[in-house]
């Protein structure tokens, strides 16, 4: 398991023969919250990336206009996202690739954190650091 949340768990699995490693997020559909989680996600699948949104063509340039509270809301939702990672997640967990291409925005502007394909444990990343400081010494 990756990390538990309110309604369900991530675990994480490997796809195919390349086995290419991906996340699986499980809902307890018993627990209070889960349906309303489980629409929230798959809601999720219908945002653009931040890159996307603001690279709109000239005609659609209402769409890829944030204003400054758009933007300061954007901020804090990846805030959240990230303090969730690092503070509430079993073992905690470093993104590693926070790029505007991974940051999804929904119909209304909220920022949700996507592609988790270079996430690792905070633990790992210790355990890297501390080899390559003896490493360098």
């Amino acid at each position: 398991m990756i990390c538990q949340g309110n309604v369900g768990c991530v675990n994480k699995g490997n796809l195919g023969e390349n086995r290419m490693p991906v996340a699986v997020k499980a809902i307890n559909l018993m627990q209070e919250g889960a349906r309303k989680s489980f629409v929230a996600e798959c809601e999720t699948f219908k945002c653009r990336s931040l890159d996307d949104w603001s690279h709109q063509s000239n005609d659609q340039l209402e769409m890829g206009y944030l204003n400054l509270i758009q933007r300061l809301n954007l901020v804090t939702d990846l805030a959240f996202a990230i303090e969730y990672l690092h503070h509430h997640c079993q073992p905690p967990i470093v993104h590693a690739d926070l790029t505007p291409n991974n940051v999804l925005l929904d119909h209304d502007v909220i920022a949700h954190v996507g592609d988790f394909g270079s996430f690792f444990p905070i633990a790992r990343l210790v355990q890297f650091l501390k080899l390559l400081q003896v490493q360098l010494g």
